[in-house]
């Protein structure tokens, strides 16, 4: 049995570093035992994802958060559900779910102290903290740009392996396969690293094209392969070739194994070996899917309490106002002219007398009653105010009491119930493995015996390319295209805005073919190609920390001049329609 080999891929953070790079955050509050947006979050969740888009690219983290009202495992949930109701809004704005992580915390982080009502509000949150990258020129637009990175495997170098890539390419490599610079077999550990290039967008990114020389080639697919051992370059040793399958959805005549040379401008140009390629039965080593666990979620509604049997704390009684006595000084009275005349001083002292007796009169009333009723009363029913508070409290107690056991009564049985199906999950799932193993173990014995008749692999499938390779580096399974002479034009390409770092593509739309051509002194770029060919025309540059792109649909004819305009794109949209080109 070969020992699978341990896959890597190396991870986007190793390359943040390229970038220019800032942090900007923001954070959302809810309410009490709720999980549902406010209208303000939303309001603010658009602002910060409108900040986002302003950006060549971002990596955005989401963390959720919980004050201490209720229990532990009530509170990681609640703040589950936070955390999945910010992620579902940032997508219906179009925020990348590959470029965002989501953690919950429950009551295990407050940033606040649970003490206040205030503090309470700040730990019920969600913080939102983005990495964001300007793209400063075109290494850091395609390095962002390709999302098929490079893949790294390490394995014993005295080991026969096989290895399975992201895309579907599958190396076997017999043991001893690998010499040093001085053609000695190495031992120890190796490590293999691998590109894989199928898409338009794979092959865009990584700067290649189609070409041999000036001979157009239809590809159906590339790979780069390099090893190394204590930091020393490998080689493969001369008396060692490695199977390579290349997976395509229909194999096609005349396709051959090339290899590649880098050229003066850094693409790679294309040398024929003239191998052709062979297939092998289309589930030649197909492992079967590994069975995926089906334990149940640990996450159930959360218990809500009858409130409605709550005690309601007493009304507090209103203290009664004590009259005011009246003072002479405050009753004065101001007649018109004429009135003051007829009356006279002593008139107008008169009318101000009776008027404060009067009020003097109303005020020993009300004092009285004040006195007699109103006061008596009102600390009769204080007594009793605080009485039904000393019951309150306790008859409130009780209810908190009967509702944490009643949450805790509902938790355990949900749990129960979860672990039940869990242990039947389990079960099922251990039988599961052990027929899946079976059945790759059985796979893995015939290819054993295939792998030594390597040389005389049947033609019964339809979905792989199959090649022995001798040297690392790119290789490519192309074919040529053959147009006559006649059928040829020299197209000529201008760009509104032109820069010496554009990368300037022509994509056929029949074929797979990706064409770079050349740049002239003008600015401008040309190329060979056949007339009447639907092919799309694209450009791409970097402006001011954002990606351009230009592209034209037409199709070729003889003695017109193609303009590419350019305009802002984000890189989004830019993966999609590389990876829409000739399909």
């Amino acid at each position: 049995m070969k020992k699978q080999a341990i896959c890597s891929i190396l991870s986007l953070f190793l390359s943040i570093g390229m970038f220019a790079q800032q942090q900007i955050s923001t954070s959302i509050y809810f309410e009490t035992a709720k999980a549902e947006l406010t209208e303000q979050s939303k309001k603010e969740l658009n602002e910060f994802t409108q900040r986002l888009k302003n950006y060549g690219d971002y990596s955005l983290e989401v963390n959720a958060h919980t004050d201490n009202r209720g229990n532990a495992a009530y509170n990681m949930d609640l703040s589950n559900q936070r955390s999945n109701s910010v992620m579902n809004y940032l997508t219906t704005l179009a925020i990348e779910s590959s470029k965002s992580t989501a953690a919950f915390f429950g009551e295990s982080r407050p940033d606040f102290s649970n003490e206040t009502e205030e503090g309470m509000q700040k730990n019920r949150r969600v913080d939102l903290f983005a990495t964001v990258f300007s793209i400063e020129n075109m290494e850091d637009l395609m390095e962002r740009l390709s999302e098929n990175k490079e893949q790294e495997y390490q394995f014993s170098a005295n080991e026969n392996i096989k290895l399975t890539a992201l895309n579907g390419t599958i190396i076997w490599i017999p043991a001893n396969a690998f010499v040093n610079e001085n053609g000695e077999v190495v031992s120890g550990e190796i490590t293999f690293r691998m590109r894989e290039a199928y898409s338009s967008l794979d092959i865009i990114s990584n700067g290649l094209s189609t070409l041999s020389g000036e001979k157009l080639l239809e590809t159906g697919g590339m790979i780069q392969m390099e090893a190394e051992s204590e930091g020393q370059k490998l080689q493969l040793n001369e008396e060692v070739n490695l199977l390579i399958e290349m997976p395509t959805e229909q194999t096609k005549d005349g396709m051959q194994l090339f290899t590649g040379n880098p050229s003066d401008d850094g693409v790679v140009d294309w040398a024929s070996t003239g191998q052709e390629f062979k297939t092998n039965e289309k589930d030649f080593l197909s492992y079967p899917p590994m069975p995926k666990p089906k334990y149940s979620h640990k996450s159930f509604p959360p218990y809500e309490c009858n409130v409605d049997i709550r005690p309601k704390a007493p009304n507090k009684p209103r203290k009664p106002v004590e009259p005011r006595e009246p003072k002479r000084e405050q009753f004065k009275y101001n007649p018109g002219f004429l009135k003051s005349v007829t009356l006279g001083k002593k008139g107008i002292e008169a009318e101000e007398e009776r008027r404060y007796e009067s009020a003097l009169a109303n005020y020993k009333n009300r004092h009285e009653k004040y006195t007699n009723i109103s006061k008596p009363r009102y600390e009769e029913e204080l007594i009793a105010y605080k009485e039904k508070t000393e019951h309150y409290k306790k008859a409130d107690l009780e209810w908190e009491t009967n509702c944490r056991n009643e949450r805790e009564k509902y938790l355990k049985t949900m749990r129960a119930g979860f672990e039940k199906e869990d242990s039947l999950a389990r079960v099922n799932y251990q039988v599961q493995i052990k027929l899946w193993r079976k059945a790759k173990k059985k796979i893995a014995e015939e290819f054993e015996e295939k792998y030594n008749e390597v040389g005389t692999l049947n033609k019964k499938a339809l979905s792989s390319y199959f090649y022995q390779v001798n040297k690392l580096g790119w290789i490519n399974c192309d074919r040529f295209i053959n147009i006559p002479k006649s059928s040829m034009m020299l197209a000529n390409i201008k760009t509104s805005s032109p820069s010496l770092e554009e990368m300037v593509y022509i994509v056929f739309e029949d074929e797979k073919t990706m064409i770079r051509p050349r740049r002239i002194q003008n600015g401008g770029f040309q190329f060979n190609l056949p007339v009447g060919k639907k092919v799309s025309i694209l450009g791409i540059k970097v402006e001011n920390g954002r990606p351009q792109m230009a592209k034209l649909n037409t199709h070729l004819q003889r003695k017109k001049e193609y303009v590419l305009d350019y305009k802002s794109i984000t890189l989004k949209d830019m993966r999609r329609q590389l990876e829409a080109l000739g399909t």
